[in-house]
């Protein structure tokens, strides 16, 4: 592992201790482009007014600046431009929907690849979750019998 991931993951690492809430917000944010993004590539209309319908106007403007999901930034463009015509569902109010909980990370010291809950911290290693590897990089998991949402972030090194 370079010396860059181990400093990206460190950094993830405290700014999930220092700011757990922007971080999961934003990741949650991310999550749901990249299901807009999805959405509009299968023409599923309904999956993307139901999802634009948990955004604000805001969350459109921050996700740019967010580091860790620069590497998103082209699907992020195909979602923004499917969501222009439902901008007027965008919510204005702080109640967006779920959150997202978990995240695909890599072990800085190790080649295990884990899922990390944003909430409690706990880690589930990936091969007792999913049986391939095409299975990691979907919108949802099973994870201890339910379906959840989860967002990859091994791209950074994480």
């Amino acid at each position: 592992m370079r010396l860059s991931n181990v400093y990206q993951a460190a950094q993830f690492h405290q700014e999930l201790t220092a700011k757990p809430e922007y971080i999961r917000h934003n990741l949650t944010v991310a999550w749901k482009l990249l299901l807009i993004a999805d959405a509009a590539r299968h023409n599923d209309q309904e999956t993307i007014i139901k999802t634009v319908r948990t955004l604000r106007p805001i969350d459109l403007e921050t996700i740019w600046s967010f580091d860790l999901t620069r590497i998103y930034h082209r699907r992020f463009n195909a979602a923004v431009d499917a969501i222009r015509p439902y901008f007027h569902y965008l919510q204005a109010t702080s109640d967006c929907g779920p959150s997202l909980e978990w995240v695909l990370v890599q072990s800085v010291w190790s080649d295990y690849i884990y899922l990390l809950s944003l909430e409690t911290g706990e880690c589930i290693i990936a091969n007792e979750v999913f049986s391939t590897n095409a299975e990691m990089y979907r919108s949802h998991a099973t994870i201890q019998g339910v379906s959840q949402p989860i967002l990859s972030l091994t791209h950074l090194g994480l």
